[in-house]
């Protein structure tokens, strides 16, 4: 037993020292392969720098090689130019051919030259005949030589005329003589009071005792107001502080400094909330109702169109009372809404809504805390503005609205809609017209219902009643809505009723036996009974529609036109909901309108960033924020709905981030980038992975190193 016990043990010892020496065998082989393998990169690595020293060279070589053929195109040049500056300039080097050419010319000259002289003597003779013609024009015109019988039947007329012209002048000299005459008496009737009728003294006398009364009135009120003045002239109110920096702003605006201007509007704006915020903390709500009442009645009694003055002579004695207490016109304040009037006008040319919107809000609350007597005088201007304002937030959301459609927030659009009813009646009829056309297509497209399906649920007769009974004892109310009411749908014209007329009846054609089967006693074939069966024809014309459709929406995103390829892609899916067609041919067109839909919004991003950069060369920020907004809804969406695509920029910053990892002994995190980006690797185009091979080797070998440690 102890000789086995041994031989058991010397056998597990002879074992485990070939295990190890196994072991050691694998462990050689392992970094054999790992010095083959980083041997092998760095040759790699020695080639790829071999072949950059090439190319290098190559380059020097063939600069070199340029800047030679460049020095003797030069020096070609230099003795292109000399010679021509020899040939043209001197007359040197000169071939025979272009002496024979000199040649010949000189005889061309002198041919010339006879044909010239002859002209010239030609030309004289001519001139001599004319300057005899003149010489007896201007004798026969200045000296009368030389006239026809046509001529002094001329002259003959020319002194009738003559004659008429100095009777008629005579005549209107006279007529003027009589309008001075007139003139005179009025300026003496007019400004020194001579040749006045009875009445005009009359008159004279009563204005020039209305006027002495009205120089005392002016006197006794100039003291109480110089009295009021002095104990109002402490402080300045707001509304005269505003009105100072108005006039300080159109200063800036004039000599262009806008910064300065935007400082001043900015304190404007801060007086305004002030102003609010006073006025509003003043007074309780009776307390204002009782002051309102107030005022009204005093603006009644001491107003010129009161009824109280011709009852009784105590009101015309208590003249000085009622001037001192009447309602002045506040011109601070209407001299200010005038101003934000005129801006507001100046921004509404340059199509600048928005601020145009704020001159005029600010212009609004002004006017509110107005007197009556005053309120009188800044409503019609106020009118004006207000309803080309109105109808610019009008347009502005009904752009809204169709943003929102095109977009799919129905209730957006419904919301916005109801808004728009409601200012629509306050418009006048100019301006009614011009949007009319675009709230019936809004009010047409959201009362656009969907196609019923093919299937539908059959409900129990039970609930039916139920709902009904439910309906009639409940005590809410019924909602109503503006969309479907037919207010703004284009006018039905009324069909005339046809006379009554009786209807003949209509002949019912039944198939009959034939002779010879009733006489052979055969079963008689009758038409088979087809139910729910669909027309061929109408199922053509529909797919001929949604290719009419799909071809259309093609052409308008040729055009950059995405609005109206939008609108053509909407029909066509809606037809392809409605068709049942064979699945070859539904999963190409669904293949095709899917294609249709992405490049639709693919020329929507193009075209709503060149509208940001337009509107912001132009300053229009609004309606660049706008156009950036839905930029951003559609860019949103894509990004959702599309695939990502890796590239090798992609890629190379995973592996920028893997490094990084790897540099905070974070192994984990980076090996799972690495295995992401080996999946991703084989996607890529070969360009790209030659790209990329270099770096993902290293990454790999750092993981390997960083994992043994």
């Amino acid at each position: 037993k102890e000789r086995e016990e041994k031989l058991y043990k010397a056998e597990q010892k002879r074992k485990e020292k070939q295990l190890k020496k196994i072991e050691k065998l694998k462990q050689r082989e392992r970094e054999r392969i790992e010095k083959e393998k980083e041997a092998k990169i760095k040759f790699q690595e020695k080639q790829r720098k071999q072949a950059l020293e090439k190319i290098e060279k190559a380059k020097k070589h063939r600069a070199q090689t340029i800047k030679n053929k460049l020095k003797k195109e030069k020096a070609l040049e230099r003795k292109k130019k000399i010679r021509k500056f020899l040939h043209d300039k001197l007359g040197l080097l000169k071939s025979p051919s272009e002496k024979e050419n000199e040649r010949e010319l000189a005889k061309k000259k002198k041919h010339l030259k006879k044909i010239e002289r002859a002209k010239k003597s030609h030309t004289r003779s001519l001139k001599e005949k004319q300057l005899i013609r003149n010489f007896r024009k201007f004798l026969h015109n200045h000296f009368g030589l030389y006239k026809t019988e046509k001529d002094l039947e001329k002259q003959k007329h020319k002194i009738k005329l003559e004659l008429k012209e100095k009777q008629e002048k005579k005549k209107l000299k006279e007529l003027e003589s009589r309008q001075r005459k007139l003139k005179f008496r009025r300026f003496l009737h007019d400004r020194l009071g001579l040749f006045k009728t009875r009445e005009e003294i009359l008159l004279h006398k009563k204005q020039r005792r209305e006027h002495r009364i009205e120089l005392e009135q002016k006197l006794e009120n100039t003291v109480l107001k110089a009295l009021a003045s002095r104990l109002q002239r402490k402080k300045l109110t707001p509304e005269q502080e505003i009105k100072i920096l108005m006039q300080l702003e159109e200063v800036a605006l004039k000599r262009k400094d806008t910064k300065k201007a935007e400082l001043i509007q900015k304190k404007i704006n801060k007086l305004y909330k002030k102003v609010r915020k006073q006025k509003s903390s003043k007074l309780p709500l009776l307390a204002n109702r009782i002051s309102n009442t107030l005022e009204e009645t005093r603006d009644y009694l001491f107003s010129k169109t009161s009824k109280l003055e011709p009852i009784s002579p105590f009101f015309k004695k208590l003249s000085r009372l009622t001037t001192s207490f009447a309602p002045k016109l506040e011109k601070t304040k209407l001299d200010q809404i005038k101003y934000l009037i005129d801006k507001s006008e100046i921004e509404l040319k340059r199509k600048k809504r928005d601020e145009a919107k704020d001159y005029y809000q600010r212009a609004l609350h002004l006017y509110k805390s107005l007197n009556k007597a005053s309120k009188r005088v800044a409503l019609p201007d106020l009118l004006k503005i207000k309803n080309e304002i109105t109808s610019l937030a009008l347009t502005s959301s009904l752009e809204k609205a169709f943003g929102a459609m095109y977009l799919g927030q129905v209730k957006k659009a419904e919301n916005l809609y109801k808004n728009i009813d409601i200012n629509f009646h306050n418009l006048p009829q100019k301006e009614k017209e011009k949007i009319h056309d675009q709230k019936t297509e809004l009010y047409q497209k959201l009362t656009e219902k969907p196609s019923p399906n093919t299937f539908t649920k059959i409900k129990n007769n039970f609930l039916k009643n139920l709902k009904v009974i439910k309906s009639k004892f409940s005590k809410k109310p019924k909602k109503t809505f503006p969309l479907n009411e037919r207010r703004f749908q284009p006018p039905s014209t009324p069909q005339k009723q046809a006379p009554n007329v009786k209807k003949l009846p209509e002949k019912t054609f039944q198939k009959k036996e034939s002779l010879q089967g009733y006489l052979l006693a055969k079963k008689p074939h009758f038409t088979s009974i087809k139910t729910e069966t669909t027309n061929v024809k109408y199922i053509r014309n529909l797919t001929g529609k949604l290719l009419n459709h799909i071809k259309k929406a093609e052409s308008h995103l040729e055009k950059q036109n995405h609005e109206k390829a939008h609108e053509n892609y909407h029909m066509a899916a809606q037809l392809f909901k409605d068709l049942k067609l064979k699945p070859q041919l539904r999963d190409s067109i669904y293949n095709n309108l899917e294609k249709l839909k992405h490049s639709i919004l693919q020329t929507s991003l193009h075209n709503y960033i060149s509208k940001t950069k337009k509107a912001l060369t132009k300053g229009e920020v609004k309606d660049a924020r706008k156009h950036h907004e839905l930029f951003g809804n559609i860019y949103g969406h894509l990004r959702q709905k599309s695939p990502t695509k890796y590239n090798s920029l992609t890629l190379e910053e995973d592996i920028n981030n893997a490094f990084n990892l790897l540099k905070k002994d974070k192994i984990e995190e980076a090996s799972k980038i690495y295995q992401k980006i080996n999946t991703q690797y084989n996607n890529l185009t070969p360009e790209e992975k030659k790209i990329i091979y270099t770096k993902l080797i290293t990454l790999y070998s750092e993981i390997l190193k960083k994992s043994k440690k």
